[in-house]
């Protein structure tokens, strides 16, 4: 039947584009974390009342600083877990039309993002590290908001 088959190889291609931009989002959460982290650790000083960024030679106060940090990671979060809701679509489209429901959801991302890639599970990985690996993206998404959370008090606290 061709009508299921092209309706198939877009599903697919949508998984991809979202498998895609999942994997851009990541990345931007990471170094939006980093960067935060980095500035925030060459503040320093209490008394510094403000901080020039060091590419844009852009002149910002620490306190504006310090509290746009903690919501810039949260709207790369938001997105990512927006990208989690695109990829989830697909997936269950591909499965129903392939009428598969045991493989896993790994088996059909054509772009899988460095996570993905560092904690790759197969067959033979015990089922207790398996469910210890679900937790893997609720970890990695909250552990930026807790420390930029705790370093923006801590630095608040000095001043």
């Amino acid at each position: 039947m061709p009508g299921r088959k092209w309706v198939f190889d877009l599903w697919r291609e949508r998984l991809s584009a979202a498998g895609k931009k999942q994997t851009r989002y990541l990345a931007t959460l990471t170094i939006v974390s980093l960067f935060y982290f980095i500035l925030l650790s060459n503040i320093g000083s209490p008394r510094v009342e403000s901080f020039t960024l060091p590419i844009l030679k852009i002149q910002v106060a620490v306190p504006a600083l310090l509290a746009c940090g903690p919501l810039a990671i949260a709207m790369c979060e938001l997105a990512m877990l927006g990208s989690f809701k695109a990829v989830n679509a697909p997936i269950l489209h591909i499965k129903q039309h392939l009428d598969i429901h045991n493989v896993p959801a790994i088996a059909a991302d054509q772009a899988p993002n460095f996570l993905e890639i560092a904690i790759h599970e197969s067959e033979d990985t015990p089922i207790w590290l398996r469910s210890h690996l679900q937790l893997l993206y609720p970890v990695y998404l909250t552990l930026p908001l807790l420390v930029a959370g705790w370093c923006t008090y801590e630095a608040l606290r000095l001043r």
